[in-house]
């Protein structure tokens, strides 16, 4: 999988996994660079679904899995 911040597009494919730990901290880094630092949960997986628009594969994810990712997004999120 490529990463998500860098040039490149990530393809998902399903079964693998999603994000890397790393992935999830720079991610969570540009939405409080875009969107802040006092968002809460909701708006957070609200703007994390919004930069997964431009991503290629990101649309076959499934609820669950948004949640999950949401969880993981959310508690490095208030550590930021």
């Amino acid at each position: 999988m490529l990463s998500l911040l860098e040039s490149g597009p990530v393809l998902y494919e399903q079964g693998s996994q999603m994000l890397t730990t790393d992935e999830e901290i720079r991610l969570v880094g540009i939405i409080v660079d875009d969107f802040g630092n006092d968002l809460n949960k909701d708006e957070l997986i609200d703007c994390f679904l919004m930069l997964c628009e431009d991503i290629a594969g990101l649309e076959v994810i499934d609820d669950d899995e948004i949640q999950s990712i949401g969880n993981r997004l959310w508690r490095i999120y208030e550590r930021h």
